[in-house]
């Protein structure tokens, strides 16, 4: 599927896909993502808000997650989750140069488990479980600085999720 590329809308605005189109770029095998996710730093919602109801964007609410939900004049849905948080600047400017194959912004995997900790549903813990399986040692310390950093309480989990998912990809 191509997904709404946000970049011509949200110039010069910083943004970065996460949520189910992100997680495809990590992790196989896919599951076909129902929505769009995007972020941007809460400090540029006014200005995402206003940029995507002047290109046509049509605003359907607030998500139970806080995400304002958009629906484009094709009928996508377009989540745009507005990160206050002091490490959102730096997880949406290594986003510009990860790019997947259609070339948006991905959320680089250190950020986006942290995301999906917080989320906490079962089926994003077995995401985050096999996108850890599949990556390096350099990655996966990068993932446990940042979660002692930002969620301490999530450390032990985190350490479960690594070696479930490393079991389950049957990857030592």
């Amino acid at each position: 599927m191509i997904w709404p590329d946000l970049e011509p809308i949200l110039k010069p605005i910083r943004w970065a896909v996460w949520g189910g189109v992100a997680i495809r770029q990590y992790i196989v095998p896919e599951r076909e993502p129902l929505d769009f996710d995007a972020a941007v730093a809460a400090a540029d919602g006014p200005a995402m808000r206003e940029k995507m109801a002047a290109s046509g964007y049509q605003y359907q609410g607030e998500s139970e997650w806080g995400e304002a939900m958009w629906r484009s004049a094709e009928g996508v849905p377009v989540d745009v989750f507005e990160g206050a948080e002091e490490w959102w600047p730096t997880a949406l400017a290594q986003a510009q140069s990860n790019r997947n194959a259609q070339g948006l912004p991905i959320l680089p995997l250190p950020y986006l488990i942290l995301l999906l900790l917080d989320d906490g549903r079962e089926h994003k813990l077995n995401d985050a479980a096999k996108m850890l399986a599949a990556v390096d040692e350099p990655t996966l310390a990068e993932v446990r600085s940042l979660v002692a950093h930002y969620r301490l309480q999530h450390a032990e989990g985190l350490a479960h999720l690594i070696v479930q998912g490393k079991r389950e990809m049957n990857n030592p």
